[in-house]
């Protein structure tokens, strides 16, 4: 019997470029140890330029928001998974997946970010609020190895730039299917770290497609990470607790056992001592956190120079 060729559907770039602008990560929300067999190690791109091949990797649950909104289906390719979370949530610093950007459900950490923006409490609102992140399958074509590296990065610095190169306006408009399996493209980009408010930050540009010089294997596919398979969704009663006490309630522990929301007219002072103070734990953060244990917890992660090297170290 012949094999059924896997592909990365045209109307998956399309609609990458079409949401390209919604906004833009994560002690994970990920469970990468949850994974068996050879661990594929994590892709940190260099400054200057910089070839990659990105593999596209079988849908395998209906946690893949695009399964939940009925734009994709379990067995089709994706070539990233496209993911909104809320970052460092609630006294203990838990990332969370977010329910209403995701899936359109009740999400309590999307209704007291809202309760922030009305109140004028910007900062706050920031820290609550959801950030887009992108999850890639890729094989760097300057590593000798040629295996598949897991590649975590914003959407906003990443994803948005590809998708937005990829469109060819010479052709139509049509999205270049950049990670077909066998008739994608290199993808060339430059690395450049740039100071933004006298911080360094990574940026990435100049995107390029070449021809490869030759068709991929199948079975990389099979090779890759699904993504959606290893996603950690929590119940909305779940991120209430999380967010106002701090705990992860047992999802089958009976509703009247579990731990209720904090009143609203709580002092505010009373959260502030809740908060961890990881200041001063430093073990090679340069901002005063914790290496490996806070990476894209902070507003300074991501300018980081050793950002990369912190995101991989909590993720083993």
């Amino acid at each position: 019997m012949k094999k059924t060729k896997r592909t990365v559907a045209k109307s998956r770039y399309d609609h990458s470029y079409d949401t390209r602008d919604r906004g833009n990560t994560t002690k994970d929300v990920l469970d990468f140890k949850s994974l068996s067999g050879e661990s594929h190690g994590f892709y940190k791109p260099k400054d200057g330029w910089n070839r990659i091949n990105i593999i596209p990797f079988e849908i395998k649950s209906d946690n893949h928001p695009l399964v939940k909104s009925a734009e994709m289906q379990i067995g089709d390719c994706d070539y990233m998974l496209d993911v909104w979370v809320h970052k460092n949530v609630g006294p203990t610093g838990v990332d969370c997946v977010c329910l209403k950007r995701n899936y359109n459900k009740h999400c309590p950490i999307c209704e007291e970010a809202q309760k922030m923006k009305e109140q004028a409490k910007k900062k706050e609102y920031d820290e609550l609020r959801a950030k887009r992140r992108a999850y890639y399958n890729v094989i760097d074509l300057k590593d000798d190895d040629q295996k598949i590296q897991i590649f975590s990065v914003s959407h906003f610095l990443f994803e948005k730039e590809l998708i937005e190169a990829a469109r060819d306006d010479e052709n139509g408009g049509e999205v270049i299917s950049f990670a077909d399996i066998s008739e994608g493209r290199v993808i060339k980009f430059k690395v450049t770290t740039e100071s933004l408010n006298g911080q360094p930050m990574q940026k990435y540009k100049n995107f390029s497609f070449e021809e490869r010089e030759e068709e991929l294997d199948d079975s990389l596919i099979d090779d890759a990470i699904s993504f959606d398979s290893i996603i950690t969704v929590r119940d909305a009663d779940t991120l209430e607790s999380l967010m106002f006490n701090g705990e992860d309630v047992d999802e089958e522990e009976p509703a009247e056992k579990k731990t209720s929301k904090k009143s609203a007219d709580e002092d505010e002072s009373e959260t502030k001592d809740d908060e961890p103070k990881k200041k001063g734990k430093s073990t090679g953060c340069p901002h005063g956190h914790v290496y490996g244990e806070d990476a894209d917890g902070f507003k300074e992660c991501v300018r980081c120079k050793i950002y990369n090297e912190c995101l991989e170290a909590g993720q083993q």
